[in-house]
């Protein structure tokens, strides 16, 4: 219970920055906002994370 109350206070009291970083990136880099990047959990179970980007679009093709 501990970790749940605390976990929706902590999304609360930041989800007005998420909201103004998406729109941020948005406007000087345009869509998307959001980079889902597959990755490796417990059990070698897969899962999608999704982080804000940060890079250019198409960053990976642009290094090669």
């Amino acid at each position: 219970m501990f970790d749940i109350v605390f976990s929706l206070i902590g999304i609360i009291l930041t989800l007005p920055f998420f909201i103004i970083f998406s729109f941020l990136v948005l406007i000087f880099s345009g869509r998307p906002a959001f980079y889902a990047s597959k990755r490796v959990g417990k059990d070698k179970r897969i899962f999608i994370a999704y982080k804000f980007r940060t890079l250019v679009k198409n960053a990976k093709e642009l290094q090669e």
